[in-house]
């Protein structure tokens, strides 16, 4: 890879077959500027790209610089799919630029993916929208079950309380993680973190035999088992033993870095949920605590969000491929009030559609647009309010 300036910088990232084409926007919070008002550009193999540049703001009418803007052109076999390739690949690429700058760089915001595929007349789009409101999702803390954990960990057996608490550490990281396979390492780690006691208190294999002598054919180098994440999965879990040999592919392609991203991608994906499940199961079963006993800890994570998120996903009829150089010109939306939910209770919000309005932006006249709405930070994961669909017609100002 070149150094970096403003015309092209080449480096080198494997892509599975590609399928549609689609041009990905993010945020990326950081004090590094590219300056100048210039595009920082990365050209990868299969058509892949990255452009950044600064996000400049207007502050009590002064412009200051707010972070970068990045474009990520990629190909991929739909819109999801694309959103996760480019953020995986913007990511790489925003590691390296915090590495060389000793500066931090938040992980980036998702703000909009479009199909730019030429030919194409109906175009997929997914755009997320931040939005203020005092609303947001609640869940009572229940004293009982956390009773039940707590004594449970309390008489535990005091050899193996600190990998037991080093799981449970594991397992909140993961609950703030954003990135997939980050997520992915934190609740490996865990398991990795019990797999030994597992191992121990149902005398599974410790050691396997990885190299055998020549001559007498005795083993001579053996290697710790991951039997204890195997029956934390399979047993107890009820997992297919497939999802352990999965994880397991991605957790060395991970490490090891010889499994293209695509295809990690989507193993850690597929095979997450049940990981953690995997996870909170054996850090009952070593406290000793029946999951019926303390449901609360299997339900859907809980994020801490610092924004709520309004998710748009729909379909633009009769569009001609925009020029993503200009901004202005990528049909878009913008909302126009804030959002005040009718009612709350525990764990869920309510709304309709006439409690925000969205505007059209970049559209011709006369564009139809189809799409729903999704809610996320005023609702609890455990109760996901469907999404609404709206179908409108763009004015002739949009």
């Amino acid at each position: 890879m070149s150094a970096p300036n403003s015309e092209t910088c080449s480096v080198t990232v494997r892509e599975s077959e590609q399928h549609a084409d689609y041009i990905v926007w993010f945020h990326v919070p950081t004090n590094v500027v590219v300056g100048n008002q210039e595009r920082l550009t990365f050209n990868l193999p299969e058509n892949r790209r990255v452009v950044l540049y600064d996000l400049v703001q207007l502050k009590d009418g002064v412009p200051v610089e707010n972070g970068i803007t990045a474009e990520v052109s990629c190909s991929a076999k739909d819109i999801a799919a694309a959103q996760r390739l480019a953020s995986m690949t913007l990511n790489w690429v925003a590691e390296i630029m915090s590495f060389a700058s000793a500066a931090a760089f938040r992980p980036p915001a998702f703000v909009l993916a479009l199909d730019v595929t030429p030919g194409k007349r109906d175009r997929r789009l997914v755009q997320r929208l931040v939005y203020q409101s005092s609303a947001g999702p609640r869940r009572m803390f229940r004293k009982s079950e956390f009773s039940e954990i707590w004594s449970g960990f309390d008489a535990s057996d005091i050899a193996i309380r600190e990998r037991i608490a080093r799981a449970i550490s594991w397992c909140r990281k993961a609950s703030i993680e954003d990135n997939l396979l980050d997520r992915f390492v934190n609740i490996w780690s865990g398991l990795e973190a019990i797999n030994q006691p597992l191992k121990d208190k149902h005398k599974l294999p410790r050691e396997k035999p990885i190299r055998r002598c020549r001559n007498c054919g005795e083993n001579v180098v053996m290697a710790a088992t991951d039997a204890g994440i195997e029956y934390a999965i399979t047993d107890l879990a009820s997992a297919d033993k497939a999802i352990f040999q999965d994880a397991l592919k991605a957790r060395v392609g991970l490490i090891h870095g010889h499994m293209p991203l695509p295809e990690l991608i989507a193993v850690a994906g597929r095979v997450l949920p049940d990981l953690q499940k995997a996870l909170v199961y054996g850090i009952m079963h070593l406290v000793g605590v029946e999951p019926s006993k303390a449901s609360g800890a299997l339900r859907g994570t809980l994020a801490v969000s610092a924004e709520n998120e309004l998710i748009i996903s729909g379909v633009a009829h009769d569009v001609t491929a925009p020029d993503a150089r200009l901004r202005l010109a990528v049909p878009h939306f913008e909302l126009l009030n804030n959002i005040t939910p009718r009612t709350q209770k525990e764990g869920e919000s309510v709304f309709d559609v006439t409690d925000f309005t969205l505007k059209p932006v970049g559209f011709d006249a006369g564009t139809k647009i189809t799409y729903s709405v999704e809610f996320r930070g005023l609702t609890d994961p455990s109760h996901p309010s469907p999404p609404t669909e709206v179908t409108i017609v763009a004015g002739p100002d949009s």
